[in-house]
């Protein structure tokens, strides 16, 4: 299913985590991220949203219909690198 807008169609949208008391962890820790690794993180999450399918090394599947978007950082006391999960269930 493709989600319609404006520009090309995503093939498969990013569905970000969510606990049961609303709050998105990843989402909280992208905003703590320096802007360029936001961005690389960005960049990959939309190679896969609007190039799915995609594999190894952008995208690992976990089972499930369950995906995630890996990124390289640069190395820091505090990341090296990073995934995103993402679905491809309807």
């Amino acid at each position: 299913m493709a989600v319609r807008g404006l520009g090309p169609e995503k093939r498969v949208p990013a569905i970000f985590y969510r606990t049961e008391t609303g709050g998105e962890p990843l989402r909280d820790w992208l905003r703590s991220l320096s802007r360029d690794d936001k961005r690389r993180i960005g960049e990959d999450i939309k190679s896969v949203e609007f190039g799915w399918p995609t594999g190894m090394p952008l995208a690992r599947a976990l089972g499930g219909g369950l995906f995630e978007v890996r990124t390289k950082l640069p190395v820091t006391a505090f990341h090296g690198s990073s995934s995103t999960s993402m679905s491809n269930k309807e």
